[in-house]
Parts: C-alpha cells; sequence; structure tokens
C-alpha cells in the first residue's frame, strides 16, 4: 500500500483551507466551507473561456483571493486575542508560568483551569482528554516536543506551559515570503498565532523551513513529534512520505511519534476517505512503519461511536467546524468531536 497516490485539485484544496481556517475562530465556524466547484469558476472577463491554462490560472487566482481572505480573518483573531491580555491577565499567566517544571499532570491541570486560554477552548475538553492523552503519550515537562500543525493553537497553549521552564516546544513553519502561496499563508498565520500571547509563547521557537524543503528542526533534536489530526492531509496533498520522513529525521533515537487522527472504516480506501478528513487506522500504522516508525501502543481514549462519518462536508460537518452552519447543527453538536486513533510510536534504529 503506497503512503502517497494522489495531489489534490485547487478546489479540494479550496475546501479543506476553508474548513481549515474556520477552525481558527474561537468559536465554530458558521458558515460552510467553499464549494468544491470554486475553483473552476472562470475570473472576471474571462466567461466562456475553457483552455486548461486560464482554467488554472482561474484557479489559482481563486486560492491566493481565498488565501488573503483567511489571512486577514487571522489577523483579526489575532488582534482580538492581543486584546484580552491585560495586567491581570499577564500576572496570572506569569503565575502559572512559574510552575513549569513540576509533576506533568498537575501543572496540566492547572492549565487547563487557567484564563490564559483562548475563549471557547475549554469547551473541547471533554472531546480531546489532554491529561489522559499527555499520560498515554508520557509528556514530560524537560522534553523538546516538535508540534507539527498547530492551527488556532489548542494544544500549543497547554504545552507551552507545560514545557516553559525545562523543555522546549519546537512549531515547524514556513517563512511569510514562501513562494508557494499556502506554505506563505500557513507561515504568517503561525506567526500570528505566537505573536497574539507573547507571554505565553516567549520561549516556543518557530522553526522556518526553507522554500522547497520539509524539515521539523535540527536532525536528532527532539524527543517528541505530535501530529494531531493532520495525517489526511499528509496523504491528500501528496506529501505523507515526506513528512513522515521529517518527522523521522528530527526524533532522537527511540524518540516517540504522538498521532491522533480521524478515524475512517476498517479497511477504507484511504484516497477517498482522506478527502473527507479520515484515514484508515491499518493504513496508518502501516504507511508510519515504512517511514521507520514502530507501534508502541493504542489507546481508544478519543474514540467516538457516535461518529457515523458519512456526512455531506466530511469530518467538517462537525464540531468544531460544523460546516453546514446551523443546518442540522443541534444534531452534529449530539455526536460531538469525531472519531479519533490514538497512536504512540517509536522512532526505529535505521
Amino acid at each position: 500500500m503506497s503512503a502517497v497516490r494522489f495531489r489534490p485539485s485547487i478546489p479540494v484544496l479550496l475546501v479543506h483551507l476553508a474548513a481549515a481556517t474556520a477552525c481558527t475562530k474561537d468559536t465554530a465556524a458558521t458558515a460552510p466551507p467553499a464549494s468544491k466547484a470554486t475553483g473552476d469558476a472562470p475570473a472576471p472577463g474571462q466567461e466562456g473561456r475553457s483552455a486548461p491554462g486560464d482554467a488554472k490560472v482561474s484557479a489559482d487566482e481563486a486560492l491566493r483571493a481565498r488565501l488573503a481572505e483567511a489571512l486577514e480573518r487571522a489577523r483579526a483573531d489575532a488582534e482580538k486575542e492581543r486584546a484580552r491580555w491585560n495586567d491581570d491577565l499577564v500576572r496570572k499567566t506569569r503565575a502559572l508560568l512559574a510552575r513549569s517544571g513540576g509533576e506533568t499532570k498537575a501543572v496540566l491541570e492547572a492549565a487547563l483551569a487557567s484564563p490564559h486560554r483562548r475563549p471557547g477552548h475549554a469547551a473541547r475538553d471533554r472531546y480531546r482528554h489532554p491529561l489522559e492523552v499527555a499520560a498515554f503519550f508520557g509528556l514530560r515537562p524537560d522534553m523538546t516536543v516538535v508540534e507539527v500543525g498547530a492551527g488556532a493553537g489548542w494544544w500549543t497553549e497547554l504545552f507551552a506551559v507545560v514545557l516553559y521552564e525545562e523543555g522546549k516546544l519546537v512549531l515547524p513553519s514556513f517563512a511569510e515570503d514562501d513562494p508557494d502561496p499556502r506554505r506563505a499563508y500557513f507561515g504568517a498565520r503561525d506567526a500570528l498565532l505566537l505573536s497574539s500571547a507573547p507571554v505565553l509563547y516567549e520561549r516556543v521557537e518557530r522553526f522556518v523551513q526553507p522554500p522547497g524543503e520539509t524539515v521539523f528542526g535540527p536532525p536528532g533534536s527532539a524527543d517528541m513529534v505530535i501530529v494531531f489530526r493532520m495525517l489526511h492531509n499528509w496523504h491528500r496533498s501528496g506529501t505523507f512520505e515526506t513528512n513522515a520522513k521529517a518527522a523521522y529525521e528530527v526524533l532522537k533515537p527511540g524518540g516517540i511519534l504522538a498521532v491522533i487522527q480521524h478515524r475512517a472504516p476498517a479497511g477504507a480506501d484511504p484516497d477517498t476517505w482522506a478527502d473527507k478528513g479520515y484515514l484508515p487506522e491499518a493504513y496508518v500504522v502501516e504507511a508510519l512503519g515504512k517511514a521507520g516508525f514502530e507501534l508502541l501502543a493504542r489507546s481508544e481514549v478519543n474514540a467516538n461511536p457516535k461518529d457515523t462519518k458519512d456526512y455531506p462536508e466530511g469530518v467538517w460537518t462537525l464540531p468544531p467546524t460544523l460546516a453546514l452552519g446551523e443546518k442540522d447543527r443541534d444534531r452534529y453538536l449530539a455526536i460531538g468531536e469525531s472519531d479519533r486513533m490514538t497512536l504512540k510510536l517509536r522512532k526505529k534504529a535505521p
């Protein structure tokens, strides 16, 4: 079974960009993601033209426009978050960070109850089980942890506290002027995330990857790499092997790869299901095995039997994205967040 089998069209990328950027908001999105046909519409003045080159230009323009819109939303969100950091919140966060280096569970419990968390984030604790997840993966305050795909910082705001004093949290990112517009957007979004709470993130390292390269940090520098709800993006973009290799190389010998991923039905085709946001567990284990990782343990802490996985907009139909807006909202809220595999893997010796 191949770990990389296809690259998505720009229209499909637009769908999932919309879903991803919706998740950067403090609360669940109310507007559905862009139609899969979004990138196929001709640019103004090009109506009636159907040459492949024109279609590509139109799709590229549509993607760049959507990236620009998403970045403006991210800037507004970061500005709103910075404004929340008054003197009292800074004082309380400094006191919280002073506890870093203690027993992981106690520090994490304090972080979960702290007002430094973005509004709306605490409501997701019941779906994401941070205490159980940290214990399962063996998170320690003296680790160097690489978080791939920080997004809106749901985990970042917790790990930054645990690792503040004795460890290090690293976010692999991209240059804001990267030639690839998608990489440039995500690089800018990561920079905005860290600038939105400078007290909290003052010791978080943003590792900027050179243009055209996928590298998560200096070789052998990390104790743990966490990849939460990201593997479908690797598969869909045709970069699974490249990203898995980067995770392998940045880890120390015996280092841990921590995976949480929306789970497709057993035996499902990964190509079909990655576009819905899900991947089959057996496929993930096999693909990561080919990259040099051995499975140490599985956990069902993030399982959700209510997730039927048959929704109009894939996994993004469920919270926190709620891609259909108000349509059947109560139904999807009752289901909760997705059914997820939770896998602990170890870097094998070459």
